[in-house]
């Protein structure tokens, strides 16, 4: 897989400086989430390799196709290199979507394929602090109602709700788990 960057040298691109920050921002949530060290994956000027077109089956739409394309292509351990390319952005209309909706599209295109890839991890953690912090709550209000008998309602209303979505995520992440497992069973 080829991606055509526009910010190896970047002395003969002129990218808008908004853009230039997003660009970076989700590169290097997707470099984290992925393994890869890539400098621009945003672009959209990419070639691919038969086997590629072959491994990368994609399910998101719109914006977050660019990311799938690069966590699943990471997954498949395909060689994934950057050429440098020039663009000029002087009197173009470049984009269709506002900056901010392009961006939380990507991202939760990101969240999304790494919470599927690892919800034990993704989901169960998160929900496992939560249910801690739930616990912990609701320790402090025994405490309280034990010495001064009566209930302090807002950290009791605090341990149930951080108790609830704690088993929630948790719950989530097994049903995720169990769901993925079957999927991989399936494809042997």
């Amino acid at each position: 897989m080829v991606i055509g960057s526009r910010f190896i040298d970047e002395s003969t691109n002129e990218v808008p400086h908004i853009r230039r920050i997003g660009i970076h921002a989700i590169t290097r949530l997707i470099s984290a989430t992925s393994g890869i060290k890539i400098r621009d994956a945003q672009s959209g000027f990419r070639a691919y390799s038969k086997k590629a077109i072959k491994l990368l089956e994609l399910n998101e739409d719109g914006m977050g196709t660019s990311t799938e394309i690069l966590l699943k292509a990471a997954k498949a351990k395909l060689r994934i290199i950057e050429v440098p390319i020039i663009i000029r952005y002087e009197g173009l209309n470049t984009s269709t979507h506002h900056p901010l909706a392009h961006g939380a599209g990507v991202v939760s295109s990101i969240v999304r394929l790494v919470v599927v890839q690892r919800p034990l991890i993704y989901l169960g953690g998160p929900g496992l602090i939560f249910l801690l912090v739930g616990v912990f709550f609701g320790v402090l209000m025994l405490q309280v109602y034990v010495t001064e008998h009566h209930i302090i309602t807002n950290i009791a209303l605090a341990s149930i709700s951080f108790i609830l979505i704690g088993i929630f995520a948790i719950f989530t992440a097994i049903v995720l788990y169990a769901i993925l497992r079957l999927e991989q069973r399936k494809m042997i």
